[in-house]
């Protein structure tokens, strides 16, 4: 069971004015911190919390970056609040293992003895330690990516499948690993593609050729290559001993179950889609396995 936490009135004060601040101002106070505090792992592990509590806030928007703060550690979107911020302080080996409660007393220790004063800092501190506290959010939790793919290997693409209210319409979102995910977002009806074997866009942005389409609009005209990696990573065709297709469909069967106790098989049933013969053999072998699992 979850310890509440017993906040001094102070801290309660200070998280609810940290809470008006803009997420980006939030994150630029903190990783301006997180460089101060380089060299003293507990107080740079209490910063990284409040951070990834702006993170879940920033994963909410509709700000440019919300997908990064999705499937990326917090460290790596510092650069963007915070033109000073320099990577070489993004170290993952100096956050330390402490519970919510060690980490608060620290951020009270911090504030009487180490950033009194710096009444920006302070309360954004707060508020982002009580955001993760109550989001009871493990260090480092970030969506991993489904696919990972490249179609001549100097440009690198990540395919990722994101809970939704309407899980019927299950989709592969496809980002290209640059700078701003959102940059380069293609999103595939991933349903009907198990049922046709065709990739269907429903969506696509491309920022470096001012390009951002719906629906029938959405084509893969000059992105074939693109496509026909996706498929063929998805397919085994580079890898055919590892029965990754099997993999791909078992890992997103596994979290729809976790998600609304349902699966790929009984998804494209709702929709009235039927397996596609490429694909029908793995659906129905991982259906029985994460039923299985779940009994």
């Amino acid at each position: 069971m979850k310890r509440e936490i017993n906040y001094s009135a102070e801290f309660i004060g200070m998280a609810e004015r940290g809470a008006e601040v803009y997420y980006m101002n939030a994150l630029y106070w903190l990783s301006d911190a997180l460089m101060k505090f380089y060299e003293f792992p507990k107080y740079y592990t209490v910063l990284y919390r409040a951070s990834e509590g702006w993170g879940l806030k920033l994963r909410k928007s509709k700000h440019p970056l919300a997908f990064n703060a999705m499937c990326q550690p917090i460290m790596e979107l510092f650069k963007y609040a915070n033109p000073r911020y320099d990577h070489e302080y993004s170290n993952p080996l100096l956050l330390e293992t402490m519970s919510n409660e060690e980490v608060y007393r620290l951020c009270e220790e911090m504030i009487a003895n180490e950033i009194n004063g710096e009444k920006e800092l302070c309360e954004v501190l707060c508020a982002g330690l009580k955001m993760v506290f109550q989001s009871n959010m493990p260090m480092n939790h970030y969506q991993f990516c489904d696919l990972y793919f490249t179609p001549d290997e100097h440009t690198f693409y990540q395919g990722y499948v994101f809970k939704t209210r309407q899980l019927t319409n299950l989709k592969l979102h496809v980002f290209r690993e640059e700078s701003i995910m959102s940059d380069f977002h293609f999103v595939i009806d991933f349903l009907k593609y198990l049922a046709t074997d065709e990739l269907h866009l429903v969506y696509q942005c491309d920022a470096k050729k001012d390009l951002k389409l719906t629906g029938k609009l959405c084509s893969w005209d000059g992105y074939e290559m693109i496509a026909d990696s996706l498929k063929d990573r998805f397919n085994c065709v580079r890898y055919p001993l590892e029965e990754m297709t099997f993999f791909y469909i078992k890992d997103i069967d596994m979290r729809l179950y976790k998600w609304d106790r349902t699966t790929i098989k009984e998804l494209m049933a709702a929709r009235g889609l039927t397996p596609h013969e490429r694909y029908a053999n793995y659906i129905e072998r991982s259906h029985q396995l994460t039923l299985k699992r779940a009994s």
